[in-house]
């Protein structure tokens, strides 16, 4: 079944941790958006300042940074159940994800919306999940690019994807069936959820979209 997953791109500690007040122990997965200021020209709350009181919904962090390999101690520090790394930063990926499965996390790596679904092919059989961002990485509120989105999502289809395909950006109610329709597994919402007066009840209609949408394929 598909899941909204809430997005969180937080600046300030109040800021986050108001939003973690209203979604852990509401939903079954969170995702917290690290950003560096050098993968993308935003930046946002350092990973270290993160604190987790509770373990009643999972986490996810989308590490938008140059060197991921920096953040590991502090995720695991938290307790984050899955790590979704940017292709594009400049890594040994093989070796890099190797490590990695020694570990506990799930493995996810997020594409951006010019970058081929190519790049990726070769490490397919070792993540759990492709995060596919339909806006540039690190700003709220964007417009989602759909043509590079419905691109890669037909690829995945015809090659019967054995992993999560997740869409990170620009998702809200009026795009959501297409998504589902054309296979997408889960969403990352952020603007459309924190700017709604009633989030938990957006969160709320945005999956009983993706249910309905998902149950007419």
């Amino acid at each position: 079944m598909p899941l909204i997953i809430p997005a969180l791109l937080s600046e300030e500690e109040k800021d986050l941790k108001q939003q973690l007040r209203w979604w852990e122990g509401y939903v079954p997965w969170l995702q917290i958006d690290v950003v560096d200021g050098k993968f993308a020209p935003s930046s946002t709350l350092a990973l270290k300042q993160i604190q987790r009181s509770s373990f009643a919904t999972h986490w996810e962090l989308h590490l938008m940074v140059n060197e991921p390999q920096l953040y590991l101690d502090q995720a695991a520090r938290l307790g984050v159940e899955r790590l979704i790394f940017s292709l594009e930063v400049p890594l040994n990926w093989p070796e890099f994800l190797s490590s990695l499965r020694q570990k506990k996390w799930q493995i996810g790596l997020a594409l951006k919306p010019q970058t081929p679904l190519s790049r990726a092919a070769p490490f397919f059989n070792q993540i759990d999940l492709l995060l596919l961002l339909g806006v540039e990485p690190g700003f709220k509120g964007q417009k989602i690019n759909l043509p590079p989105l419905e691109e890669k999502l037909k690829q995945l289809h015809a090659g019967k994807a054995n992993f999560l395909i997740e869409i990170d950006g620009g998702v809200k109610k009026e795009n959501l069936p297409l998504l589902v329709q054309e296979g997408a597994d889960q969403f990352a919402v952020g603007s459309a959820l924190a700017q709604a007066p009633q989030p938990r009840q957006a969160w709320q209609e945005l999956q009983k979209i993706a249910q309905q949408y998902f149950q007419r394929k």
